[in-house]
């Protein structure tokens, strides 16, 4: 957890790729609330090249949100 959190400290600029890392590792440590709320803020801000696997992530959400 404190590398993807040293990641984000330390590229403010990458709104999108820290927050995947953290959405992900939140998800792995069993905390539903911020991994969605770091799935949330990595969708708002989906670069372009990534656009491509929106509905993987928007389904990702979908789980945590439903408990499963």
């Amino acid at each position: 957890m404190e590398v993807f959190k040293f990641n984000a400290q330390k590229n403010p600029q990458d709104k999108f790729t820290p927050n995947v890392g953290l959405a992900r590792a939140y998800t792995a440590a069993g905390d539903k609330k911020n991994a969605i709320k770091h799935w949330e803020l990595a969708l708002k801000n989906l670069p372009e090249a990534q656009k491509q696997f929106l509905s993987q992530y928007e389904a990702e959400v979908k789980k945590l949100k439903e408990g499963k």
